[in-house]
C-alpha cells in the first residue's frame, strides 16, 4: 500500500508523566508509519518532558505553552505546527491500537474526510475492568444525528482532513466551551461535509 496520507497526531498534555508513555510508545508502534507526532505540554511540573525526550524520536516533537486551562489553545497550537493532511487526535492518557492509522488510511483513501472508531474504557480498579464502547454510523444530514445523539465516539478516535477542519477555524478557545470544545468542532464539521464514516 502506497502510504501517501500524512497524519498530524496532537496529543495535549499536563502532568501525565505516568500515563503518557503509553501513548506515545502505542503510536510508534504503529503499522503504518506515515505520521508525525506534535505533544503539546501545559507547563507540567512532573517528569512529563524527560519521558518524551527519552524517546529520541524525529518524528516526535514537543512544545511548551501555557494554555490557561483550555485544551483547545493546546490542540489548536500543534495543529499550527503540523504539516499532515489529516489530523489526528489523542488524550495522554488514552493509546491505539497498533493498526489504528492503518485502518484510518485506507478509510482516508477512499476520500473520507471524517474518520472514527468505537473505543475501549479501561477502570483498573471496578469489577468490569474493560468496557467495550461501540460508536454509531450517523445518517445524513450527519449534524442532526449528533445533535439528537451527541458523539459516540472518543476524542481519540478521531481523524479529519485538515481542509475540513481549517475551514471551521479549529477548536474554539472561548472557555465556556471547556469541556465540549470538541463535540462543538464536530457539529461545525458536519455541517461543512457529511464525509463520516466509522470502521
Amino acid at each position: 500500500m502506497q502510504e501517501n496520507i500524512f497524519f498530524s497526531i496532537i496529543l495535549p498534555t499536563y502532568n501525565r508523566e505516568k500515563k503518557i508513555f503509553r501513548a506515545i510508545k502505542s503510536v510508534l508502534e504503529q503499522t503504518y508509519t506515515n505520521w508525525e507526532l506534535m505533544i503539546i505540554d501545559n507547563k507540567s511540573n512532573d517528569g512529563t518532558e524527560k519521558i518524551v525526550k527519552s524517546f529520541n524520536n524525529k518524528k516526535i516533537f514537543f512544545f511548551q505553552i501555557e494554555n490557561d486551562g483550555i485544551i483547545a489553545k493546546s490542540r489548536n497550537f500543534g495543529i499550527s505546527k503540523s504539516s499532515g493532511n489529516y489530523l489526528c487526535f489523542l488524550d495522554s492518557d488514552d493509546w491505539w491500537n497498533k493498526d489504528k492509522l492503518h485502518h484510518v488510511s485506507l478509510a482516508a483513501e477512499k476520500g473520507y474526510s471524517f474518520i472514527y472508531h468505537g473505543h475501549y474504557v479501561y477502570a483498573p480498579n471496578r469489577l468490569i475492568r474493560k468496557r467495550k464502547i461501540i460508536s454509531r454510523s450517523y445518517a445524513k444530514p450527519v449534524f442532526n444525528n449528533l445533535i439528537k445523539y451527541g458523539p459516540t465516539f472518543a476524542n481519540s478516535s478521531v481523524a479529519v482532513e485538515r481542509n475540513i477542519f481549517k475551514k471551521i477555524n479549529f477548536f474554539d478557545e472561548d472557555r465556556e466551551y471547556i469541556a465540549w470544545e470538541d463535540w462543538d468542532a464536530w457539529l461545525r464539521a458536519s455541517n461543512v461535509t457529511n464525509n463520516f464514516h466509522i470502521y
